[in-house]
């Protein structure tokens, strides 16, 4: 028994001087580009006078303000930028997007064939269901054209059905999606000329322009499927009169899908426009975080394979006609794990164990018995705890004992114990044993184990009857490397 204290002290201090690895592995801190995606530019800027005229929209001068912008970002070292033109290229090179671009245009072909038939109700379904398509995969980004075209004539379908409100709303779309769409005067009704100028007006009032695909949901997936840290969408505001030019600058953040930075300059002095927006992206870039929005990495850990402990054994008898009540075993075990595969393992264990004297002393003398177990073991490794279970075979050497049950002998011995003492001189009973356990980690290496051992004895048969079902239980100290 005093090998215990030796034993563990000695895993403790091979513990201080084994190698101080965590189970998960250790940081490594990687500098990392924080990648930052940009848009183009969005100018709303006109009014609802502006929206007729045979040929599109001129330029709206935003083409400097994307040079500008792309530069300022550009000067950073600490930024990964990817332009407007490798972000359409990542969105349209998906199998996915094709797939549902294609679908979307069927629907969308199907939905104009039939408004020019007069079919208005069978289209309205087809346009809505195209809508929902080609937004799927971002056409409002890739291709705001179609998008538009497709909210337009959605909007005419609805008004021919009297839905006035709905057909307010995707018109209200449709210049969000392309502000500078024009209309050939007097081509259109003048119902849906009105409706236009109405809709142009409550679009600058009212419509949310500070999201450049409409909600936090699409801006998550969108930056989820470009693989950006950040997203800078730029936009100048629109005003009643023209006059007023502002533009407004956000920087959408992958983590929260939220903005993260926002501000706004005045575009109407057009000399200081240069530095302002220095000053504007500059406050932005001193914020930028040191390592991106990636975890660091961790290096890799070899598992441990090796599991060695002492612990402390208890054992008794559930199956014994020897004596009335029963005795107890105390002992030493000794145990060694080695995973050969996975979660799988084979393991050995010893058993040393002394017995106690009986409440009715039918034991005359205590007596050692040495308890050799071998087989297979699964186990379960988490972070500070192992869960295992263990199967095979036990060989249990039993010591020589006597037993009696005769009060005159106890007290008397000699010629009062004649006849009346069983003497048992066991060498060796074999049979399938089991080990259910738990071990919880103290630091990296060193653990605390408990587990309960069951064994039934079956070979030679002539040796199982009186004595059988040992059940104990263990608590111990030990090392994992």
């Amino acid at each position: 028994m005093r090998s215990l204290p030796v034993t563990c002290l000695g895993l403790f201090l091979l513990t201080l001087l084994g190698p101080n690895q965590a189970s998960g592995g250790e940081e490594v801190h990687v500098q990392k580009p924080v990648k930052v995606g940009v848009l183009p530019v969005r100018s709303f800027q006109r009014t609802h006078h502006d929206l007729w005229g045979e040929v599109p929209a001129t330029s709206s001068g935003t083409d400097p303000l994307d040079t500008l912008l792309k530069q300022l970002i550009e000067r950073e070292p600490s930024i990964q930028l990817t332009l407007p033109e490798e972000l359409r290229q990542r969105l349209t090179d998906s199998a996915e997007y094709k797939e549902r671009v294609n679908l979307g245009r069927e629907r969308l072909k199907l939905g104009v064939e039939l408004y020019k038939e007069l079919r208005v109700d069978e289209a309205i379904p087809h346009l809505v269901r195209a809508n929902e398509l080609l937004l799927a995969s971002f056409v409002d980004l890739t291709e705001p054209e179609v998008l538009a075209a497709l909210s337009f004539t959605l909007a005419q379908c609805l008004m021919e059905k009297g839905r006035a409100d709905e057909a307010h709303i995707a018109l209200k779309e449709m210049f969000f999606r392309m502000p500078d769409r024009r209309f050939k005067k007097g081509f259109y009704s003048l119902d849906v000329e009105q409706a236009l100028e109405r809709a142009w007006i409550d679009f600058v009032a009212t419509y949310v322009r500070q999201n450049p695909v409409g909600s936090v949901k699409r801006i998550k997936q969108l930056m989820a499927a470009l693989d950006i840290d950040q997203l800078v969408y730029a936009f100048i505001d629109p005003s009643m009169t023209g006059d007023v030019r502002q533009l407004t600058v956000l920087v959408y953040e992958r983590r929260l899908a939220n903005v993260a930075y926002r501000s706004s300059l005045d575009l109407t002095d057009s000399a200081n426009v240069e530095r302002e927006l220095d000053r504007l992206m500059s406050r932005w870039t001193t914020c930028l975080p040191v390592e991106g929005f990636t975890k660091p990495k961790k290096k890799k850990v070899k598992k441990e394979r090796f599991y060695v402990d002492t612990a402390f054994a208890y054992s008794r008898f559930l199956s014994d006609d020897v004596t009335r009540q029963g005795f107890n075993h105390f002992g030493l075990a000794v145990s060694g794990e080695w995973r050969i595969k996975g979660n799988i393992g084979i393991f050995l264990q010893f058993h040393v164990q002394t017995t106690t004297v009986d409440n009715d002393r039918d034991l005359f003398s205590p007596y050692t018995t040495v308890r050799a177990q071998t087989g297979l073991s699964y186990s379960v490794r988490r972070s500070w705890w192992r869960l295992y279970v263990r199967a095979g075979v036990e060989a249990h050497f039993f010591g020589d004992f006597k037993t009696t049950t005769t009060p005159e002998c106890k007290f008397f011995g000699g010629q009062e114990c004649d006849g009346q003492v069983e003497d048992f001189q066991r060498d060796i009973v074999v049979g399938p044993t089991t080990t259910l356990g738990a071990s919880f980690f103290l630091s990296n290496r060193l653990y605390l184990t408990v587990r309960a051992v069951a064994t039934f004895f079956a070979f030679p048969f002539d040796k199982i009857s009186e004595i059988n079902y040992p059940l104990g239980g263990e608590v111990g100290i030990g090392y994992a490397f």
